[in-house]
């Protein structure tokens, strides 16, 4: 559409041109004419000179138009304004010839003239023709780059200032070309899955059981979890009691429980590090930081000497059994404890007599 618009304008520049030059030449013969029938027509002047300005103005135009990108005259509003004057310019001035030439060069009383020709009528008739039709373009040019930019502020308010040939005319809306077909290949369709309707599963039975066993369960009893315990049985075995350092004799005058010290208890946890806690039996008993003296070596009398004697020459002949005697009978006189015990017994005797 641009490409068409910029053509037309080139259209109504070479037409203006043309009726413009035929205007001032046709003036100026239709002055010669009238001047030799003593006919003075002041509007074949004007025309002359209106012709004459339109060829001298329109040329310079073009050049500007094609050497020169957005040169002044080529801008819209200037543009808009040379045609404007041009057009009221020609508009006067066909006026004028119409309403002042028929009647002098046409007229029935004309011909009576001297130095009349023929052609004055002619001459005035070809004048009133291009005049009139350089106005009439001139106007329809006017009308349509006045409406066009009019159309063209809304998309880009600079249509005023930019060139009439640059300037893309009614290309935002125009059809864009269509692209390149590009070559086709054979594809597949694809197949295309339809889902089928189906009715809506009814739950509302599966969700009044799921409510009724929420309420057995809320109405039970809140039973309460007892921890496992594990049955562990583990052998426990009497502890032996200690043998006594007493002798037998003491041992049976002895009341009952004092002869051997009673058994540490055993327990399922295992005894403290150290000595530490103690217990309180453990506590009560003082201990004594006095070694016991040894005791005195007791005469060996002639027989053990005799029953050692073989077993020392039997021991040294290497002979395989060994015969062991029993220790000596421990002083127990200078021992603390053995003293209380001895005073306990003594004080039971003397209660029981």
């Amino acid at each position: 559409m641009s490409a068409v618009f910029i053509t037309c304008r080139y259209a109504v520049f070479a037409i203006f041109t043309i009726c413009s030059a035929i205007t001032c030449s046709v003036a100026v013969w239709d002055y010669t004419l009238g001047r030799d029938a003593s006919l003075n027509a002041q509007v074949d002047i004007f025309l002359a000179f209106l012709g004459a300005l339109g060829v001298v103005f329109i040329i310079p135009v073009l050049f500007l138009d094609i050497f020169r990108r957005n040169a002044l005259p080529t801008r819209v509003w200037c543009e808009i304004a040379w045609v404007a004057l041009f057009w009221m310019l020609y508009l006067a001035g066909a006026s004028a010839a119409t309403s002042m030439l028929p009647n002098l060069m046409c007229s029935p009383l004309a011909p009576l003239l001297p130095g009349y020709s023929t052609h004055s009528c002619i001459s005035s008739n070809v004048l009133l023709a291009f005049s009139w039709m350089c106005m009439s373009t001139l106007l329809l040019y006017l009308v349509a780059l006045v409406v066009s930019a009019v159309l063209h502020h809304d998309d880009d308010p600079g249509v005023w200032k930019s060139s009439v040939r640059f300037f893309p005319w009614y290309a935002t809306r125009s059809t864009l070309p269509s692209a390149p077909s590009s070559p086709k290949s054979w594809q597949r369709p694809f197949a295309l899955v339809v889902p089928q309707p189906k009715h809506a599963v009814d739950h509302s039975e599966a969700v009044k059981q799921m409510d009724a066993a929420a309420d057995v369960e809320a109405a039970a009893p809140m039973s309460r979890k007892v921890p496992m315990r594990q049955n562990t049985s583990t052998n426990v075995t009497q502890p032996q009691p200690a043998a006594s350092m007493y002798p037998p004799h003491v041992q049976n005058k002895l009341p009952a429980g004092k002869g051997a010290s009673a058994p540490a208890p055993t327990g399922a946890t295992p005894p403290p590090l150290g000595d530490w806690p103690r217990s309180i039996q453990d506590q009560r008993q003082p201990r004594s930081t006095r070694k016991p003296a040894p005791s005195p070596e007791a005469p060996r009398s002639p027989e053990s000497a005799n029953t050692t004697s073989p077993r020392s020459s039997s021991s040294r002949r290497g002979s395989p059994t060994r015969r062991r005697t029993p220790p000596p009978p421990l002083d127990l006189s200078r021992i603390s404890a053995y003293n209380r015990v001895t005073e306990a017994v003594e004080e039971q005797e003397r209660r029981n007599r």
